[in-house]
């Protein structure tokens, strides 16, 4: 037996008010035998010019002026916090990965605007510790970050490098990998490691998607999901609101950033 699924889905205001407008006409018309949405007659021993519980041209201006009433009460709530507002979309950041890297290369830098030194990059290896084996302290050192930076096989999107340690990181959304992508930015991991005098064990690429896919390399590079990044930065805007309850902008800015990437 085939079991047909019924989807419910819910209305806004204004999908309601034109829906609505578009019955009016059915109701009159079944209100006036003889018209041609109206009755066959061989059904009007069946048929009620008013049945019981039926929308009258009067009950949908009733409730229609209801509609209007309640949106514009909203409107007004609205108006005084609007709770809708995102920056991010404002900006179309959207799923462009050019511009999301520089997002997250702009939180992970110490010297960032955001004035939280080394926070972001404290939290994100906090929350990726099963993947890599770089431990939070990384964070401690003098590190600086690049974002599009060319290398002989390849370009990687963001660059973290300190004292002891080389994270990359290939950011993706969309996009699939290139042919061998990651192998190339494998070999180029490792020569960035060797001219910076840092141990091949704490140099690594992080492969950044949306559901964690596996990338071409599995030697040095490790899958991590968005998710991953919303709960660091989500972990980051729950200290600043502890020790900094008056830093409401960036709260703002960084509650904003939060809701757009836990949609991928």
């Amino acid at each position: 037996m085939t079991r047909t699924s019924r989807t419910t889905r819910s209305l806004d205001l204004p999908t309601l008010r034109r829906l609505l407008q578009q019955l009016a006409p059915v109701v009159a018309a079944r209100r006036r035998p003889g018209t041609p949405d109206a009755p066959s007659p061989l059904l009007k021993s069946e048929w009620s010019p008013e049945p019981r519980g039926a929308l009258t041209s009067a009950s949908i201006a009733e409730l229609k002026e209801r509609l209007d009433r309640a949106a514009e009460l909203r409107r007004l709530r609205h108006a005084a916090t609007s709770p809708e507002l995102n920056c991010w979309d404002v900006l179309g950041l959207d799923h462009d990965e050019i511009q999301h890297s520089r997002v997250l290369a702009w939180l992970l830098d110490r010297h960032g605007s955001h004035s939280q030194g080394s926070l972001f990059l404290r939290e994100l290896l906090v929350s990726i510790q099963g993947a890599v084996p770089l431990s939070s302290e990384c964070a401690t050192e003098k590190y600086r970050v690049s974002t599009e930076v060319r290398n002989a096989r390849s370009r990687i999107d963001i660059e973290i490098i300190g004292h002891t340690f080389l994270l990359h990181v290939e950011v993706k959304i969309d996009a699939s990998e290139g042919e061998d992508q990651t192998i190339r930015e494998r070999e180029d991991l490792k020569e960035m490691a060797r001219r910076s005098a840092i141990s091949s064990e704490r140099a690594w690429g992080l492969y950044l998607t949306r559901l964690g896919r596996t990338c071409a390399d599995t030697e040095r590079f490790r899958s991590i999901r968005w998710s991953d990044v919303a709960r660091a930065v989500g972990n980051a805007l729950q200290k600043i609101r502890e020790m900094h309850p008056g830093n409401v902008y960036l709260q703002w800015v960084l509650d904003g950033y939060t809701a757009k990437i836990r949609t991928f």
